[in-house]
């Protein structure tokens, strides 16, 4: 019997992770992101069989602290309904509206999650959990960042680049939200993985597109110091991949960075190339943004730490067998784009 179960293993576990069999439909989170976005874009581009299902916020069901601006809004839905025509299902999803999770869970194995940046997370994140089990998830794919890794102390130790648990990055309330989530996460009994990005490339496109159409300007407070930027979609493939294979990276976390740091000011002149204008840079203090999580951001940014030898992972090479992007192949890569990146864009782009 012995003999006959190895052979059997050797010749369904192939084939079951070729075609993904195990976790059923895929949940992400949030469809309209730039993450989630292309993530559900390449599993359906992939042929993946067992049913892409993606959360957005219905504009008719907001809470009084989550103000979104009408383009964004429509922008969005552009975004949730390209993905519906290339064959994904939409559901409403809500962090802060826990009546939204059980019919967003209800068949599915696997969940690609984005974080619930906002207040409250500490309840609704749990809460959020609590759903996947009883609906029968097998398994959370979680984004998280690359200064949340966990330390020694904290079952990390052998993750590259963990930081100790009285790190000083932990003061900034987006890292530490997204290293109680991960805690949570690894301890909830079902199977995860977690990926450690770096900062989006993105970030300048989708947050200040007013500011590079209006303005040829975009703001930040790094400082001019060196700072790794990733390609979303980079971590859109690590993440297909995972999903894909998850029996491969079970109970895995792998930091994702992009190939080299740069500064902001390399930043705008990859933009001026970009967007056909002069663009530039204007370093500022982090008490001018008015978004306390985005001047957060830019406080680990200006730190430096980035910059330094050896932040670099090939994690990207490794899993998904090519390079990660320079920015500016992610600026040419148009095509794989949100509504939102592309509006910084000149119409005719």
């Amino acid at each position: 019997m012995e003999t006959v179960k190895h052979t059997l293993e050797k010749v369904v576990k192939p084939i079951a992770d070729k075609v993904g069999h195990g976790h059923g439909p895929v949940f992400i989170t949030a469809g309209n992101g730039v993450v989630g976005y292309r993530v559900g874009a390449k599993l359906l581009q992939s042929g993946y069989e067992h049913g892409v299902r993606v959360g957005y916020r219905d504009p008719l069901n907001k809470v009084h602290h989550d103000e979104v601006k009408k383009g964004d809004d429509e922008a969005d839905m552009t975004a949730i309904n390209k993905l519906k025509e290339a064959g994904a299902t939409a559901v409403d999803f809500c962090w802060e509206k826990q009546d939204t999770y059980e019919n967003a869970l209800e068949g599915v194995k696997t969940v690609f999650c984005s974080a619930p940046s906002h207040e409250g997370w500490e309840d609704n994140f749990p809460a959020f959990i609590k759903a996947c089990k009883h609906a029968g998830v097998r398994h959370i794919v979680k984004v998280s960042f690359f200064h949340a890794m966990m330390g020694p102390d904290e079952a990390m130790a052998d993750f590259s680049h963990a930081k100790p648990s009285d790190d000083i990055f932990l003061k900034v309330p987006l890292v530490r939200m997204h290293r109680e989530c991960d805690k949570m996460l690894m301890k909830c009994g079902l199977d995860y993985c977690i990926l450690f990005p770096t900062h989006f490339m993105s970030n300048p496109l989708r947050y200040q597109a007013k500011h590079l159409k209006d303005e040829g300007k975009f703001y930040g407070a790094s400082g001019l110091k060196g700072v790794n930027y990733i390609s979303p979609n980079d971590i859109a493939d690590v993440a297909v991949q995972v999903i894909n294979h998850h029996r491969e990276h079970h109970h895995q976390g792998y930091t994702l960075t992009g190939p080299k740091a740069i500064t902001d000011a390399e930043v705008a002149g990859h933009l001026t190339d970009a967007l056909g204008k002069e663009i530039e840079y204007i370093d500022q203090s982090a008490s001018k943004f008015n978004d306390t999580s985005f001047a957060a951001l830019e406080i680990v940014k200006a730190s430096g730490e980035e910059e330094k030898t050896g932040v670099a992972t090939k994690s990207i090479k490794k899993i998904c067998k090519h390079e990660a992007q320079s920015y500016e192949e992610y600026l040419q890569d148009k095509e794989s784009m949100t509504p939102r990146e592309l509006a910084a864009f000149p119409a005719a782009a």
